[in-house]
């Protein structure tokens, strides 16, 4: 079986563990911290959900965000080289190692009742291990490598959709067996997952040949080499200027959005699962519906898909202000997530236009150093803005971590909008459109 039959499989499978134990990490911490400070004669069951914890597990957030983000920088990046020469599987199967070892420490945590801050040590291996960013590297520079050019946006779409319908399922199914069943189930389940999506990788095709692979020399695997990439010229500049924008607030978003809704809302596991989910199947029906069919009605030209980016950082935007003051009612603050259609469509587009900046050769590279960005935004701009900003103002005003994410929207709204008018039409020096074509042509045949 070809890796271009499984790329949606693997995404959608690795998206599922993400969810399913991501959450699931915060809220096991957030447990045991609350253990840990709780007064002896204190029963008040909303304590756990109260200021001084979910601030206190906000800290504890940072730390271990910042942990895996500092080997992955170059971790990433040379597995993004070694990719462009061996192979795109080599590096799914190093990130699928490293996320083996670093649930299988929570599933320890949960059975022994060790430390929480064991966590520490095994989140460091996984960042060695190039953490997700590694994965998705290995599955965008893998989608390249069989698409043609100018389908590439249209089909990092599918892919992101398809990886928020996974983060949809693992949500719930997070939700769910924790308050049913405990974290020992949860964190052994996903460790069976890990298994099987590791025997999913070893069962599939390369993309392509090794002889048609460069050959790995330092110059291809050093790290400020690769990172050179985005710094060709304004365009590759600006384009991951705004996709590490838009990731870190996605994906730091998600785990404070955990904490502010259990503080405001004094909701479960569960109901906190689904709401998760909802909000990514209305991201994911927004890439499979309604992306697709803007960028097929205006010929996906690279100006009209930064505008379309643009529109929907400002509904983004607009979302995160309305979820910060409508706070009074739990289903007006789920209405307002069907904003989650038309927004966050930067990342998606940013990448599918970067992979038609750079040589063909240099796609596994390109989405290392796409990958240091991933693993830099989440720790270093989504948590550590988002994290501190709530742990400072909960008692205070509890959506302010919002109001900041909807300033760094307008941001990315308007670095697109410049982009858009000083036009990004036409390749790079470099870029060889002729070569991708027929390398992705050779892909699909093969």
């Amino acid at each position: 079986m070809r890796l271009k039959r499984g790329l949606e499989l693997i995404i959608f499978l690795y998206a599922f563990i993400l969810y399913a134990a991501g959450p699931s990490v915060t809220l096991q911490a957030q447990e045991i911290i609350c253990a840990e400070q709780r007064p002896a004669n204190n029963t008040d069951p909303k304590f756990c959900n109260s200021d001084t914890i979910t601030s206190a597990v906000s800290d504890w957030n940072l730390k271990y965000s910042i942990i895996y983000a500092l080997p992955a920088l170059f971790t990433v990046t040379f597995l993004g080289a070694l990719s462009d020469s061996y192979g795109r599987k080599v590096a799914m199967l190093v990130s699928l190692l490293g996320n083996f070892v670093q649930y299988g420490s929570n599933l320890l945590l949960a059975l022994f009742g060790w430390p929480l801050n064991v966590l520490f040590y095994t989140q460091g291996f996984y960042g060695l291990c190039g953490t997700y960013a590694a994965m998705f590297m290995a599955v965008f520079a893998a989608c390249s490598d069989e698409t043609l050019p100018e389908d590439r946006t249209a089909r990092v779409g599918v892919l992101e959709g398809c990886l928020l319908v996974g983060l949809s399922a693992g949500s719930i199914l997070a939700g769910l067996i924790v308050d049913r069943l405990g974290y020992v189930v949860l964190f052994s389940i996903i460790e069976a997952l890990i298994v099987l999506l590791i025997l999913v990788v070893l069962l599939l095709d390369e993309t392509l040949p090794l002889e048609k692979r460069p050959k790995l020399t330092f110059k291809r695997a050093n790290f400020v080499n690769v990172m050179k990439i985005l710094f060709q010229n304004g365009r590759t500049f600006s384009a991951a200027l705004v996709f590490m924008l838009c990731t870190g607030i996605a994906i730091g978003l998600s785990q404070v959005l955990i904490l502010f809704a259990r503080h405001v809302f004094n909701i479960s596991a569960e109901l906190n699962g689904y709401f998760q989910a909802m909000n990514q199947v209305l991201r994911a029906a927004g890439l499979f519906l309604i992306l697709p069919r803007c960028l097929k009605q205006y010929n996906s030209s690279m100006t009209s898909q930064l505008i379309f980016a643009m529109l929907s950082s400002f509904a983004a935007a607009l979302q995160f202000v309305l979820w910060a003051f409508l706070t009074q009612e739990l289903w007006v603050f789920f209405v307002i997530s069907g904003v989650g259609l038309v927004a966050l469509w930067g990342t998606i587009v940013t990448r599918g236009l970067l992979s038609q900046f750079v040589s063909q050769d240099s796609q596994g590279a390109l989405m290392g150093s796409i990958g240091v960005l991933e693993a830099c935004a989440m720790p270093f701009l989504g948590v550590m803005l988002l994290n501190t900003t709530y742990s400072a103002t909960v008692s205070s005003f509890p959506g302010a971590f919002l109001i900041v994410a909807a300033g760094v929207n307008i941001l990315v709204g308007l670095i697109l909008a410049l982009m858009a008018w000083y036009g990004v039409d036409g390749p790079t020096p470099g870029y060889q459109p002729e070569r991708a074509a027929l390398l992705a042509k050779d892909s699909i045949n093969d």
